[in-house]
């Protein structure tokens, strides 16, 4: 495990990917394989070669390392299936470090996804992958009251999921995950100026999957 930062791109993938078959399906067994984990370190030194990966730009990346910070995020998800786990994960940074890569898609209000596509300033199957794992693992923490607060904090991270919501580029699972967290985030009062104020709930009627989805009621 300790030398999972120093190995070669294509070794860390195959690794990564072995790491996401261990965690899942969230069974007694796979849950000894991530205490066992904890254990060797293993969950620090992945955050090492995840702290490494993030600062870099999207549109520098290379191929290989987007898909190693999609397997990180993918084994993220996998990974903190209970409130210990997202507890744990919460001391580590690790919330903080996913919104990172959230932000790594940048969107910009009445711009489609897709036109940002055509005009070669990103990779749209790749940098969707990252959006819908990290809106995966956001959603998990958010399953936390520190969680919610975290993410209620901030109004700069609200705003960036609300335009990718609104973004007709990305598909109906990404929004689904948007709105399930903009729900327990709309929970707390103290959110609700910003709701108002930023017309959130008037653009969100505007949604097909909110109209059209009987389990989101806007």
């Amino acid at each position: 495990i300790s030398s999972i930062p120093q190995l070669h791109v294509d070794d860390q993938t195959l690794y990564l990917r072995k790491l996401v078959e261990l965690f899942s399906p969230w069974t007694p067994q796979t849950y000894t394989n991530k205490l066992y984990f904890i254990e060797l370190r293993g969950l620090e030194i992945l955050l090492q070669l995840y702290s490494i990966i993030l600062p870099n730009q999207w549109i520098d990346t290379p191929p290989q390392l987007k898909y190693t910070e999609y397997l990180i995020l993918l084994t993220f998800r996998t990974f903190f299936e209970n409130f210990s786990l997202l507890r744990l994960g919460m001391r580590h940074g690790v919330l903080e470090m996913v919104v990172q890569s959230l932000f790594k898609a940048k969107i910009q209000p009445g711009i489609k996804f897709t036109d940002i596509v055509e005009h070669g300033f990103t990779n749209l199957p790749d940098l969707c992958n990252i959006v819908k794992e990290a809106t995966n693992v956001l959603g998990n923490f958010c399953e936390l009251p520190e969680g919610i607060a975290y993410v209620s904090s901030k109004i700069s991270l609200l705003c960036h999921i609300i335009n990718i919501l609104l973004n007709p580029g990305f598909d109906i699972e990404v929004t689904s995950l948007i709105l399930s967290t903009m729900m327990q985030v709309a929970n707390l009062s103290s959110i609700h100026p910003f709701l108002t104020q930023k017309h959130v709930i008037k653009a969100l009627v505007g949604v097909p999957h909110c109209q059209y989805h009987s389990s989101y009621k806007c």
